[in-house]
């Protein structure tokens, strides 16, 4: 990881793990890498109303050309953001880092809350990895959403 991102992630308490990084930044779980020659992506775990991914959509594509997003995805659950190789200098990986927290916290989605049901991340807490990103939810959420997966799957099995 190039020594100006990981010196703000540092400062920022937020952990590395080589080229990837995990942690809370205002109260939000962030997850990314940052690999100058190749995709670097960064990943938010929030609960999004449609209100909310609505938004994030509009906030992402204002920002598509300036931060060279080669893609971007926003669920009820996340928005994940893809930069174009050598395109994304680690000034714009940082500043984008924090706009994002800055716009969560503007949203008004309350920090600390779990992504699946929004309520506080309090209890029996346990943390998930998915596609490299790491995010916080209840014990139970995740068991509904890895339910909601087994169905998905079953379905698209049983499709010709």
């Amino acid at each position: 990881m190039n020594a100006y991102v990981s010196g703000y992630l540092a400062q920022r308490r937020l952990h590395i793990e080589g080229d990837q990084f995990y942690g809370t930044l205002l109260g939000y779980d962030l997850s990314g890498s940052y690999q100058q020659i190749f995709s670097s992506t960064l990943t938010a775990w929030v609960p999004l109303g449609a209100e909310g991914q609505a938004a994030a959509k509009t906030w992402l594509s204002k920002r598509r050309k300036r931060f060279s997003f080669s893609s971007y995805k926003v669920t009820p659950h996340a928005i994940c953001i893809r930069m174009r190789p050598f395109r994304c200098t680690p000034l714009q990986y940082t500043t984008l880092i924090g706009d994002l927290a800055e716009f969560l916290s503007n949203l008004g989605i309350r920090p600390d809350s779990c992504p699946v049901c929004g309520q506080p991340l309090e209890g029996d807490v346990c943390d998930i990895v998915s596609d490299g990103a790491r995010a916080r939810v209840h014990a139970h959420c995740f068991a509904r959403l890895q339910q909601e997966r087994l169905v998905r799957e079953e379905r698209e099995r049983s499709l010709p």
